[in-house]
Order: C-alpha cells, then structure tokens, then sequence
C-alpha cells in the first residue's frame, strides 16, 4: 500500500490521525504515518512516497490500480476542486 502526501506534519492534524505524535511534527506524513502504522499491520508492506498523487502515478508510469483518496481539507470537505 502506497502512502502518499507531499506535505509536513502540523501539529493541528495530530488528533485527525492516531498514528501521528508530537515528536513527528516537522516530519513527511507518508513517512511518519508509514513508519508508525507498520507494526499494526505486519502482513500489508507499506510504502512512504513524499510528493502529490499526480507526480506519484508518473513515476509509476501507469494509473494505480486502486486507488483510495482521504482529504481532511475545508477546500475538499466544502466541495471545490483542489488542483
């Protein structure tokens, strides 16, 4: 399972994600949320990607094949189209 997201950790998103602690604010989110959330899921490899959906499917060359989306966004949860 692909994580992506291009952005850093803030501490506003800390309680949107349980994975995420303090001590990661300042860090990648992929990476972070990868790195916490493995132990709980030992038979799924997840892979941290820090850049945008759109830059990730052209290094893969190809759509994914499944694809699952979450947006915490006022801009995405209101309905306008986030570029």
């Amino acid at each position: 399972l692909d994580v992506i997201d291009p952005k850093a950790i803030q501490g506003g998103i800390l309680n949107r994600c349980l994975y995420l602690k303090e001590g990661d604010i300042g860090s990648a989110k992929a990476e972070a949320l990868t790195y916490r959330a493995m132990p709980d899921f030992p038979a799924l490899r997840l892979r941290a990607y820090v850049a945008d959906f759109r830059s990730h499917v052209r290094t893969l060359g190809h759509p994914p094949a499944l694809t699952f989306v979450t947006v915490d966004s006022r801009r995405a949860q209101d309905g306008e189209r986030v570029p």
